[in-house]
């Protein structure tokens, strides 16, 4: 069998390429508009930058924000899941959706063990450390004996802001951990390992010490301040002894003056 040569300007090939340019085009145009299937989903890529900002914020931590945020990925994890395809089918291409769909749901996955880790490091290493740090303090500055009624009164004064201030605020800060460590230990995702529990143990167990410590330092006061006025008492009956001995020694003085021979 022989074959003619075909001209590429001949009319066939000129409607062939045709052809074929137009399923190419069409093809295209489907492959474009299954790729912005993903068009909801692209904030993924830029969100572990902006958690990272909001995890390490300077200011008061708000753990309802931090729980929304976790809400937030998993619920976008079960959506990705649910409702995106596998693959998608076309006539000249296949498009497999999994590994998509995988790689996003990693993202989230990483993205909330960045907030989780966050909050272990505020429960364990932050808050817990402090509570128990503060108590030593409290309990260590109690400890200093009033020498003179100047030291007396600054101790006083340091036990009284203890008892106004510092006692609730080392309560409120402890009771917040807890609330902030229940949340964690709810999330499946998070295994919090045995040895770090150690550290809100101490600040159970320092948290608990603080009405003792101000207990016992109010009687060690008392009995500072009763020493002291004691003190005060017999330094002042011994400056009036003196002055009694003084003025006797005076009057004495001037009884041998005036019994001197004329």
């Amino acid at each position: 069998m022989h074959l003619w040569d075909v001209g590429v300007e001949d009319e066939i090939v000129g409607k062939a390429k045709s052809q074929i340019s137009e399923t190419l085009s069409e093809n295209l145009d489907v492959v474009a508009t299954a790729v912005r299937v993903y068009d909801d989903y692209l904030w993924i890529l830029r969100a572990k930058e902006e958690v990272l900002d909001f995890i390490n914020q300077e200011k008061n931590y708000d753990k309802e924000l931090f729980q929304q945020e976790i809400v937030k990925y998993q619920n976008t994890i079960l959506e990705i899941r649910e409702n995106m395809p596998f693959e998608i089918r076309m006539n000249m291409f296949l498009i497999k959706c999994s590994d998509i769909n995988n790689s996003l749901c990693d993202e989230c996955e990483d993205i909330m063990q960045l907030i989780l880790d966050k909050v272990a490091t505020l429960v364990f290493a932050d808050w817990a450390t402090d509570i128990t740090a503060n108590v030593k303090s409290i309990n260590d500055q109690t400890q200093h004996k009033s020498t003179n009624s100047a030291e007396l009164v600054k101790h006083e004064k340091r036990l009284d802001e203890v008892k106004q201030t510092e006692q609730k605020r080392l309560m409120d800060t402890y009771n917040e951990l807890i609330e902030w460590l229940v949340m964690l230990n709810k999330n499946p995702k998070y295994k919090t390992p045995e040895d770090l529990f150690k550290s809100v143990q101490y600040a159970f167990k320092h948290v608990n010490m603080i009405n003792g410590i101000i207990d016992k330092s109010e009687n060690k006061l008392k009995q500072e301040r009763i020493d002291i006025e004691n003190a005060l008492m017999d330094q002042t009956k011994r400056f009036l002894t003196k002055i009694d001995e003084q003025k006797a020694a005076i009057n004495q003085f001037k009884d041998r003056g005036q019994a001197k021979p004329q």
